[in-house]
């Protein structure tokens, strides 16, 4: 199983051109608010899930999904992505989803939860405020 260094939510990741291990990382995420009335469901248009990961195995089936902790009800999954990692297990790599059209639908904590072949291996929160 991936090990997680970082796992971030954010507006944006960019590579360096000159050095594509160097990444940027703008516009950190942690809580959504609504600005329209009624306030929810809230829909999400667009968010990043940036992951740097260690501990590789030679093969990945990467996806995300969105939980809502209050009822465990999954409200937005990723497609599953392969990823064949270099074969050395203590290399890094970087790793970035896009969520769109995330629809979540009330206020309260969700999990942002990353998978390998349908387990997850690490997650991260997000809150949902009016």
């Amino acid at each position: 199983m991936p090990t997680a260094l970082y796992c971030v939510l954010c507006d944006r990741v960019e590579a360096q051109d000159s050095n594509l291990v160097r990444l940027n990382i703008s516009g950190l995420l942690a809580r959504v608010r609504p600005t329209v009335s009624p306030p929810f469901p809230l829909t999400c248009n667009d968010f990043r899930v940036f992951l740097l990961l260690t501990d590789l195995e030679r093969f990945l089936k990467l996806s995300v999904r969105v939980v809502e902790a209050a009822t465990g009800s999954v409200v937005h999954v990723t497609r599953q992505v392969p990823i064949s990692s270099p074969g050395d297990p203590r290399q890094l790599m970087p790793v970035a989803f896009r969520i769109h059209q995330c629809r979540l639908p009330a206020e309260g904590l969700y999990w942002v939860e990353c998978l390998n072949e349908g387990t997850v291996f690490v997650r991260q929160r997000l809150y949902a405020e009016a």
